[in-house]
């Protein structure tokens, strides 16, 4: 018979305390910037989505505004295979575009060249025009260098065709910002 038994608990117990320690916030530029200038998007969205997805999207959008502004933590658990989740519904860092496009640590760090170079490879994963996040590092980077421009206006367009519209655009809002 296979048992499946999860082996070095107080292992995992470290692990799961440690992920409930961390700090986060809300991602206020993306909030700010879909509340305002981005409201286009989420009609678009609204267009395409059956009623269920929009009211997950309202929550998921409320619920960070009610948390926008504070530190809060998330809570894990570990389940019969060892694996590691995130508690939360609405606001997860595992979650979907949206969800997770939210979320920020609370205590970043100042970005470096190696940092800039990583923030150009996940702006193309996001978009994955004609499947990029398949392609090296150096041939993402250099997709972001040519719609540079493109990216930092938040184009519309370019934004319409993303894979993970929300996620490709809190990377845009912190490349402009960092430009």
């Amino acid at each position: 018979s296979n048992s499946h038994k999860v082996s070095n608990l107080n292992n995992a117990y470290e692990v799961v305390n440690k992920l409930n320690s961390i700090k986060f916030e809300i991602n206020d530029l993306l909030l700010n910037y879909l509340e305002n200038e981005g409201q286009w998007l989420l009609d678009e969205i609204r267009l395409k989505s059956r009623n269920d997805e929009w009211v997950y999207i309202l929550l998921t959008l409320q619920l960070a505004k009610a948390f926008s502004g504070n530190t809060f933590y998330f809570s894990h658990y570990l389940d019969w295979r060892g694996r590691i989740y995130n508690s939360s519904f609405f606001l997860n860092y595992q979650g979907n575009d949206l969800s997770s496009s939210l979320i920020l640590f609370n205590e970043g760090k100042k970005l470096t060249e190696t940092g800039k170079y990583y923030l150009y490879v996940a702006l193309a994963n996001n978009h994955n025009e004609l499947n990029i996040s398949k392609k090296s590092f150096w041939e993402r980077y250099n997709w972001v260098i040519i719609n540079y421009n493109k990216i930092i206006n938040l184009d519309r367009e370019l934004i319409l065709k993303a894979e993970k519209p929300f996620n490709f655009i809190s990377l845009a809002l912190s490349l402009r910002e960092y430009s």
